[in-house]
């Protein structure tokens, strides 16, 4: 054991912290996972009950995904991504900054071509959206554009 007061001394202090937590972790998975297959009858019992008092709400999501455009497109393309059919870029079209894959939004121009999409981060796609909205949008490359100064 390190002399008290140096940094050795913090620095294995941290590692015995860190090591308890991962084992209460541990545990605390462990009972979690017993209880949640113990109580599997009565999760799904209340599941069909949300299901039958949110009907309407389940049948309208149901149908945004599946029987519209924007619904049909989308799932194509999370397909395609699962797949390996389409990889997603590691940054941004628009600004060119670097993105994790999971935050970056494949944006649609046109939903009969579901596979074509733009990779955009949050706040460009927000952005895009705003100036479509106010009518600020020329063409898809004057966002890029702009952007890019």
């Amino acid at each position: 054991m390190p002399s008290k007061g140096t940094e050795a001394y913090r620095i294995a202090g941290r590692a015995r912290a860190a090591r308890r937590r991962a084992m209460f972790r541990a545990e605390t998975n462990a009972i979690a996972r017993k209880s949640h297959h113990k109580n599997r009858a009565k999760r799904l019992a209340r599941l069909r009950a949300w299901t039958k008092n949110n009907h309407a709400y389940v049948l309208a999501a149901a149908k945004l995904r599946s029987h519209t455009p924007k619904g049909k497109a989308r799932g194509i393309l999370t397909d395609a991504v699962a797949h390996g059919r389409i990889i997603k870029p590691e940054h941004c079209e628009i600004c060119k900054k670097p993105t994790l894959k999971s935050k970056l939004h494949g944006h649609h121009d046109d939903y009969s071509k579901p596979l074509e999409v733009r990779w955009m981060c949050l706040p460009c796609h927000a952005d895009y959206h705003r100036r479509e909205r106010e009518g600020l949008l020329v063409c898809c490359t004057a966002v890029s554009e702009e952007s890019a100064k």
